[in-house]
């Protein structure tokens, strides 16, 4: 899980952002995990292999109003 601070242009405001990148979130259990995790606040970094599926999981997971990115991770040689 990562937690960082961002700055407005004006420097003023400090927003902390909840990220939590989950491996295999573009099905089975990882996937609900990727939902539960953001319908409680977190932002979702969906790991997967397959960018198609990955992408799809992303769609998916933002017409529920859950922010979340595509990240690929392809470990293999």
């Amino acid at each position: 899980m990562i937690n960082y601070k961002i700055m407005t242009d004006n420097g003023k405001e400090n927003k902390m952002v909840k990220k939590v990148f989950i491996t295999g979130a573009n099905k089975g259990i990882g996937k609900q995990i990727a939902r539960q995790m953001g319908k409680n606040g977190w932002m979702v970094l969906v790991g997967a292999r397959n960018e198609e599926r990955g992408l799809t999981a992303v769609r998916e997971l933002l017409e529920e109003n859950i922010k979340a990115e595509y990240l690929n991770i392809d470990l293999q040689d």
